[in-house]
């Protein structure tokens, strides 16, 4: 079962995130599609009252923390209250679900990223599919997973050190992780069957709660994103990141591939709305996000964070869904 679950993360991740970021229209901290052309499509709409951005997971994680950055400067650019309200549950499902209670009139805005957790099946059947029941209206992030120890870890402070503390105490190492089923979980889990680790995966509504877990002694590792890592960095120690090459934002850091346990996680991050939502809305918040990832400002406190922000627009984040998606499907479904 380990065996299958690498195997099936190594393809999606190795496959289907480098197609998206490589895209001709997605670009760091710049934008190329959807922005520069103007309001044609989305001519004549203007939003009016308040747009609420679903986060599906805890507060204090990646999600919620770009989106309540995004929020502040939607708010900015489009003239509207633009809020942030946390949904959490089922790993993204229950706030993915909730969202759907409302009218396709452009008032509810669900962060969103692509993940096995949204693959129905007759052990997690759905209410819902992502591609159908949801438009993309553009992707603004694509992170890249770490393995995280506390700073003041007395037993480990290296991969082959937490390895050979692992092994040492079998079925004792847990790894926390925000949800279960995701990529994120998915991760946790290639970690231990990567290294030979006998260990439990612990999942978590959300990434803040597996980081003050962590923190507290209650797990050894977890799988968090840069963001989330760089809130409480002084008492964090990154042992490695999860992608084929360095992570460009913390180069000292080794990831795991050079270490001799190859792997690609990586998770693109974007927001959606309700499938039936007319395309002038669509595009409107598309191109507002889009503004919104060229702001300085907004680029600086985006780093601050620990952010990486890849913009794509509407009809290029769907493309990406689609894609990611139609894998993980593939691997996972039924």
């Amino acid at each position: 079962m380990k065996k299958w679950v690498c195997l099936a993360l190594a393809v999606i991740t190795g496959v289907s995130l480098i197609g998206c970021s490589n895209s001709p229209e997605s670009t760091s901290g710049t934008v190329t599609a959807g922005v520069e052309g103007g309001d044609k499509a989305a001519a004549g709409y203007e939003p009016s009252g308040t747009l609420t951005i679903v986060v599906p997971y805890a507060a204090g994680g990646a999600v919620d923390l770009g989106s309540r950055l995004l929020a502040k400067y939607l708010s900015e650019y489009s003239s509207t209250d633009v809020i942030v309200s946390n949904v959490a549950g089922g790993g993204g499902t229950v706030g993915a679900a909730d969202v759907l209670k409302y009218n396709a009139d452009g008032s509810y805005m669900l962060a969103l990223n692509p993940s096995p957790t949204y693959v129905s099946t007759k052990d997690k059947p759905l209410t819902f599919d992502i591609l159908k029941d949801y438009a993309f209206c553009a992707m603004m992030v694509q992170d890249q997973r770490l393995y995280v120890g506390k700073s003041d870890n007395s037993n480990f402070s290296t991969v082959e050190e937490a390895i050979e503390y692992g092994k040492a105490n079998p079925k004792k190492f847990n790894v926390g992780c925000s949800g279960s089923g995701n990529t994120s979980y998915l991760a946790a889990e290639q970690f231990l069957t990567s290294t030979g680790i006998e260990g439990n995966i612990v999942p978590f509504d959300g990434a803040a709660e597996a980081k003050s877990a962590l923190l507290g002694g209650h797990i050894d590792l977890a799988v968090l994103a840069l963001s989330e890592y760089a809130a409480s960095a002084n008492e964090l120690m990154a042992i490695a990141t999860g992608g084929e090459e360095r992570f460009d934002k913390m180069p000292e850091v080794p990831c795991m591939t050079e270490l001799g346990y190859p792997m690609a996680n990586y998770v693109t991050r974007g927001y959606a709305m309700k499938a039936g939502t007319d395309e002038a809305i669509i595009e409107y918040w598309s191109q507002r996000i889009g503004e919104v990832c060229t702001d300085e400002r907004f680029l600086k406190e985006a780093e601050e964070l620990g952010l990486p922000i890849v913009y794509m627009d509407y009809k290029t984040a769907q493309a990406c869904a689609e894609e990611e998606m139609a894998l993980y499907r593939e691997v996972f479904g039924e």
